[in-house]
């Protein structure tokens, strides 16, 4: 009865985690209908795509958050590992992430393209489509600075940090899987999912958010921000190819190199995926992602 009762708890633990991304993606959407209303009614419009934007941010991440972070307040945390950060583990973490984001953005161009062209529709990028729409100093801002750091809160400091008493392997997963399914489009979706594991691991090791947060800042800024920044020169197109290569050619050596090292410990209650998943609360989570994704799609 006893074990009956706190399988029951944990499930609920579990449950409490899923809603608190339900919660943030119901406030981004109400808001997100707020201001489109409030754009379509009123002068507001006036104010242009960056400054729109900027506003979305802050519903989303201001407001959604502390709400967020309340939902998951008695869900018990596991103590973290607290490993040292040498200048050169930093350096290979963000070799491997290039790699990563360079191998995952290659896949989701294809898997994009290719249900684009069994839909009988012109391939669309979502990301690149929101990018053009705003000034170099908002895209900046919201790629590189604001949307890593609270997206970091939410999916590391937040289901990371809460689901790694059922071990660190099931946070890492569950996490990114989640961080992949938010961005909702498959151009992002492979590269996100594979930057999470990274990042997870990155965070269940050291126990500060803010590695993963500076991390996340600079794939941004690689992935996006430096083609901003970079006059439309040949001489500066180039040397970003070759800054990218040798990222990507070192990342992979470093993925190579980690293989079979990495060691993932359990957690303080072991519980099967089974449990973690089949809950009321992540199983919103995991329908608001997919709906999300769906609706993108077609609206695109």
């Amino acid at each position: 009865m006893e074990e009956e009762f706190s399988v029951a708890r944990e499930r609920g633990y579990c449950a409490r985690v899923g809603l608190a991304l339900v919660c943030v993606m119901a406030l981004t959407y109400l808001w997100q209908f707020f201001l489109s209303a409030l754009y379509t009614v009123t002068s507001f419009r006036q104010i242009g795509g960056s400054a729109y934007f900027a506003l979305a941010l802050v519903g989303q991440y201001v407001f959604a958050l502390p709400i967020a972070f309340r939902i998951v307040r008695s869900v018990p945390r596991e103590p973290l590992s607290d490993e040292p950060v040498s200048p050169m583990r930093f350096a290979r973490w963000l070799a491997a992430g290039c790699a990563i984001l360079w191998i995952g953005a290659w896949i989701g161009t294809a898997a994009n393209n290719l249900v684009f062209a069994l839909l009988d529709r012109p391939a669309v990028d979502i990301l690149n489509e929101t990018m053009d729409q705003l000034s170099p100093t908002a895209t900046l801002l919201s790629a590189c600075v604001l949307g890593p750091a609270a997206e970091e809160a939410l999916f590391r400091g937040l289901i990371a940090d809460r689901l790694a008493r059922y071990g660190q392997k099931t946070a890492i997963f569950a996490s990114s899987l989640l961080f992949g399914l938010f961005h909702g489009n498959l151009s992002q979706f492979f590269y996100a999912f594979g930057l999470g594991l990274l990042l997870g691991y990155v965070y269940l090791m050291t126990g500060r958010l803010r590695w993963p947060i500076a991390l996340h800042m600079l794939f941004n800024l690689i992935g996006s921000g430096l083609i901003v920044l970079l006059p439309d020169t040949p001489v500066a197109i180039y040397s970003y190819g070759v800054l990218m290569l040798a990222l990507v050619v070192c990342g992979a050596v470093v993925l190579a190199g980690a293989r079979g090292r990495i060691v993932l410990q359990p957690g303080s209650c072991d519980l099967s995926y089974r449990t973690v998943w089949g809950n009321a609360g992540m199983a919103l989570a995991l329908i608001g992602c997919l709906m999300q994704f769906f609706i993108i799609l077609l609206l695109a």
